[in-house]
This record gives C-alpha cells, structure tokens and sequence, in this order.
C-alpha cells in the first residue's frame, strides 16, 4: 500500500504500555469511494491499535497515522483535514481517525464553483471489552 502526502506531516506516536491493560493488533480502517464507472475516486485510512480494561473500564487509542490517495486520474481536492485519536472516558470508548473535506467543482481566476463537497471521517472505535469496530460517516 502506497501512502500519497496528504498536506500534513506525517507524525508516528510512540510506543507506551499502561500496565493492566490488553491491547489489540494494529488495526486500519479504510473506504474506499467510486464513480458510476466504477473508478476510484480515493481511499480514506486511519491506522493504530488499543489499550482496553474491564476493570477498571478503560479504553484508550494509539494513533500511528492516518491518510488518503486519490485515484488517477483525480478531480478531487482535499481541505481541513484532520487525523488522530480520542478517548471518551465517560463511554469507556475511544477512536482513532482520518477526516477531511472532499470536493471537486470549476475554478477560474480565483473564482469558483463547487459541485460536490463531502465531509468524510474514517475511524476505528474500541470499548472497554477490546470490541473493535471499522466504518465511516459522511455529510
């Protein structure tokens, strides 16, 4: 799998056990997106593993990286984009995820119009049971 830039540095966190805690095998989430003649647009990854505990609950996520490729030819660009990892500590969930604004449309001198605009976030989730779960969300 070939990782395109994605306008951000890429950064890899470190490595760190809590002792009592279980942890998973590194986990990608990916989805990938199509036109009607079954071309791809792009693909959308969030790459990291877990620490979970039933007792005390815990859940937390170890983001390594997360990023996106473009189809070839592409038409799309890509803006705000975001990746990382979030631990609820209410909900003994976390996650660990890609997003960003995917578009496409005209621009000329400056001044454009666009056609199609989609937030996309890719994520992984993981409870305190070490339930790992794969999807999407778009808007």
């Amino acid at each position: 799998m070939k990782e395109e830039p994605n306008n951000k540095l890429i950064t890899q966190s470190t490595i760190t056990r809590t002792a009592g805690l279980d942890y998973t095998d590194t986990i990608t989430a990916s989805q990938s997106f199509y036109n009607i003649m079954g071309g791809r647009l792009f693909t959308i990854y969030s790459k990291g593993y877990y620490g979970y505990s039933i007792s005390p609950a815990i859940a937390e996520a170890h983001y390594i990286d997360a990023w996106y490729t473009l189809g070839t030819p592409t038409i799309f660009q890509v803006s705000n984009w975001q990746e990382g990892a979030s631990d609820n500590t209410v909900t003994h969930k976390s996650e660990i995820y890609g997003s960003g604004h995917f578009h496409r449309g005209f621009e000329v001198s400056g001044a454009g119009l666009v056609i199609y605009d989609k937030y996309i976030k890719v994520y992984s989730t993981c409870d305190q049971f070490g339930n790992v779960h794969r999807t999407y969300e778009m808007t």
